[in-house]
């Protein structure tokens, strides 16, 4: 299952074979008025399950942070973030869905291209889209320049704080973005790109405001969409998965 967009004391799951999907900052904080819900790659084992959750060291599908092309010939990728600890060194890097790196690692920067600078542009997205005015500037992969991106597919990005050596290291991303555009205006924006089986969150509290606003989208197997709305949870560290079997019982109330 895909989910698009969470994980702590508590874990959803959903009686769905599903995906979960969402785009970024916009669609887990669509408020100014709530602590931002930041991206938590790799998690550690303190005060929970470890993860490595959009990290250079996942090997499972279901650790992974997909972006879905289905026309290479007309789509492009623009990403954009901000750290949590701007001190802190963190390269990504992109797939292609037969696991070819075709962008990067490239650093998150602190200024410029590929910086969001703050809520208000990750709530608007990519500057370079006609009627994002005031939005952040992106980096760009343009699948068609480059015979080595010309797949359609899962393409994944994925996180880690060296640009050689794969590691562990918790990561927190502040704001993140990452669209799929078929063109110059915002209205080419193709929704629902960003997926993962097992999403990764933090809250940064259990009260307010510390809160999550936001939704996430299940697409089962037999193309049902159902919509899971946060409706003000403050659940601190937080995964967010689907499956299709539903709640089982181990007899263990931490599982």
């Amino acid at each position: 299952m895909k989910v698009l967009f969470k994980n702590v004391l508590v874990v959803w799951m959903f009686a769905l074979s599903s995906s979960l999907f969402a785009e970024g900052t916009k669609e887990m904080t669509p408020t100014s008025s709530a602590n931002n819900v930041e991206l938590q790659i790799n998690r550690s084992s303190q005060g929970g399950f470890a993860s490595t959750f959009a990290g250079w060291t996942a090997t499972s599908v279901n650790d992974r942070l997909f972006i879905h092309i289905a026309d290479y010939t007309t789509e492009k990728i623009l990403v954009g973030f901000q750290k949590e600890n701007s001190s802190q060194n963190v390269f990504y890097r992109i797939k292609r869905p037969d696991g070819t790196v075709v962008a990067g690692p490239t650093a998150i920067p602190t200024s410029g291209n590929g910086y969001i600078s703050s809520w208000s542009e990750a709530n608007i997205g990519p500057r370079t889209l006609t009627g994002n005015t005031n939005g952040y500037r992106p980096i760009t992969l343009d699948l068609n320049a480059n015979a080595a991106t010309r797949f359609n597919g899962d393409y994944y990005i994925e996180f880690n704080t060296s640009s050689s050596t794969a590691n562990t290291n918790e990561i927190f991303l502040k704001y993140y973005d990452v669209t799929v555009a078929t063109g110059t205006s915002n209205t080419s924006v193709k929704k629902g790109r960003l997926w993962s089986y097992n999403w990764g969150f933090n809250s940064n509290g259990f009260t307010p405001p510390n809160v999550c606003l936001g939704s996430l989208y299940v697409y089962s197997k037999d193309s049902v969409v159902t919509q899971v709305d946060l409706n003000g949870l403050s659940p601190y560290y937080f995964r967010i998965f689907a499956n299709s079997t539903g709640v089982g019982n181990t007899g263990n109330i931490i599982e």
